[in-house]
């Protein structure tokens, strides 16, 4: 039988206290549990001190938190999977017996420690309250140089991804300012350029804003849309459009090309 199908509703609960955490996720904080033993659902006296946990969804499956009983108060060890066979007691003891009580529980935390793993406050905070006050000392410490050291590289890995930002932000802007800057060359020397869109913005209306010529919002807008390229045709400025339906000349975009060209050729 999967535990999803296990009728806990039919069971009597255990009220056990247990180390978890507070609604802000941080702080560690021992609170009363009703609990399933391990031993009555799997009919195994083997996981005698082991609890169920069941924490209900409205809309997905319930989850099924493993206790592990030191005594005084419960420390967290896992979790079932919704799916996961309760009669396939091999599996369970293989997974579960090696860290049971609080000899399983030291176990499991020399263990996180030999690999450099997470050891968490509940879990130290559970040593404290079953009479392990300097394991829980040492292990205190070792959390507080593991989370400094876990800190400080992501700072530096942020750093590193600020500065990557910034690197990329400082080519981009040289990009447009090279691309300003040969339009300013076209326009001295009457040469046709495109208006090429950048960020959402036409190459002319961003000489129009370094040379504080004020245009309407409505030419802007139709300098960005349908202005395609600017050329001269015997030496007189010309421009041509972009020919969608809908889309005509303007007579008034003239004015601040001429005003544009003025502008650069003082510069």
């Amino acid at each position: 039988m999967m535990i999803k199908d296990f009728d806990f509703d039919g069971m009597k609960a255990t009220r056990k206290q247990c180390w978890t955490y507070k609604a802000d996720g941080n702080t560690p904080v021992k609170k009363g549990k009703n609990l399933y033993p391990l031993d009555v659902i799997t009919d195994c006296d083997d996981f005698k001190g082991f609890f169920v946990e069941v924490v209900k969804h409205p809309y997905s499956d319930n989850e099924y938190l493993i206790w592990n009983d030191l005594g005084n108060s419960c420390v967290r060890y896992g979790n079932f999977h919704p799916s996961y066979y309760m009669d396939a007691t091999d599996l369970i003891g293989e997974k579960l017996n090696p860290y049971k009580g609080m000899d399983g529980f030291l176990k499991k935390l020399s263990f996180l420690e030999l690999h450099y793993d997470w050891i968490r406050l509940t879990e130290i905070m559970a040593l404290a309250d079953n009479g392990k006050s300097e394991e829980a000392k040492r292990y205190m410490k070792y959390h507080d140089e593991f989370k400094a050291k876990r800190e400080e590289e992501y700072r530096k890995k942020q750093e590193e991804t600020e500065k990557r930002a910034q690197e990329r932000e400082r080519r981009y802007q040289r990009e447009i300012n090279a691309k300003i800057e040969n339009a300013e060359g076209s326009i001295r020397g009457k040469k046709e350029f495109q208006n090429e869109i950048i960020d959402g913005k036409s190459l002319v209306n961003r000489l129009m804003e370094k040379y504080d010529i004020k245009v309407p919002i409505r030419t802007k807008g139709w300098i960005d849309k349908s202005l395609a390229a600017v050329l001269w045709v015997d030496g007189e400025l010309r421009y041509r459009y972009r020919k969608t339906r809908g889309t005509r000349g303007s007579q008034a975009v003239f004015q601040y090309l001429d005003m544009l060209e003025d502008a650069v050729n003082k510069n």
